[in-house]
């Protein structure tokens, strides 16, 4: 496979994964959408007296959301960032869903730990304890909030002590998924790195196969007897003898210090693989 074969098929992996992340985000709360309007009715016939206007308000903004998402995605190559900013809204949008269905007594808490559980999936260990934190934060200063009265509350009356319990429970809850989050984000990382390692030497042995296949059929006479690279595919140093034939006509017709250090595939195309 080329270099260049292998950026694009890695790209167009990172490419799938956040397609998938995007439909399947909204995919999810068109679920949610019609078990939230199932269990508001009571029964399996529908009435929009029971419709769930605020889970229906966060699906159309997961709509425009999903078109803004996927512009991105053809524009900007930076697919980090895009996955970090998603889920960054998705635990605003999941925070003012909560604040409006009740805040403390609301039904859509576990969402918070959905976000933290699936962030796992898609970031490192760091950034899947830095989603957990953000949820905590949010979580914390909207109850603060709901109960300084500052921000109007739409949940039950709850004295204080009741409260407290409440918040630090889910406080807990969202710390410990964000600590198991973030060890199934390294195991995840460890494998893929396992695997791109497997392919790197894969690629270096034949690589080296191809070497020495073209230094030893110059016979005694060739000018370049060894070639040497380091772990990045670079031409590290080589050895001369006399004639040059084959990879050692494009060695030999460039000075030592022009191919130090240089990918080999930038002067052999069909090593590259």
């Amino acid at each position: 496979m080329k270099l260049n074969e292998k950026f694009f098929s890695v790209e167009n992996n990172q490419t799938q994964r956040i397609q998938t992340l995007i439909i399947g985000r909204l995919l999810v709360i068109f679920l949610l959408l019609v078990a939230s309007w199932v269990w508001n009715s009571g029964r399996l016939k529908l009435s929009f007296e029971n419709f769930p206007r605020w889970v229906f308000l966060v699906f159309l903004i997961s709509v425009g959301l999903t078109i803004v998402y996927f512009f991105l995605l053809r524009l900007s190559k930076n697919f980090a960032w895009q996955v970090r900013t998603q889920f960054l809204l998705d635990a605003l949008l999941v925070t003012w869903l909560v604040w409006r269905t009740g805040d403390l007594t609301s039904p859509y808490i576990t969402l918070y730990i959905v976000i933290i559980a699936v962030s796992s999936i898609f970031l490192r260990a760091s950034e899947t304890l830095l989603i957990a934190a953000i949820c905590v934060v949010l979580f914390t200063l909207l109850s603060v909030l709901t109960a300084l009265a500052v921000v109007d509350s739409f949940g039950a009356t709850t004295d204080i002590s009741r409260a407290v319990q409440i918040i630090a429970f889910h406080i807990v809850a969202f710390l410990v998924v964000g600590l198991l989050a973030s060890r199934l984000s390294e195991r995840r990382a460890s494998g893929e790195k396992l695997i791109e390692t497997a392919k790197t030497l894969a690629n270096l042995r034949v690589l080296h196969e191809r070497i020495v296949e073209s230094i030893r059929s110059g016979g005694r006479d060739a000018r370049v007897r060894r070639v040497y690279f380091d772990f990045r595919r670079r031409i590290a140093c080589f050895q001369r003898n006399r004639t040059p034939h084959g990879l050692r006509d494009i060695l030999e017709t460039n000075r030592a210090w022009r191919i130090h250090r240089r990918q080999i595939s930038r002067l052999v195309p069909d090593a590259a693989g």
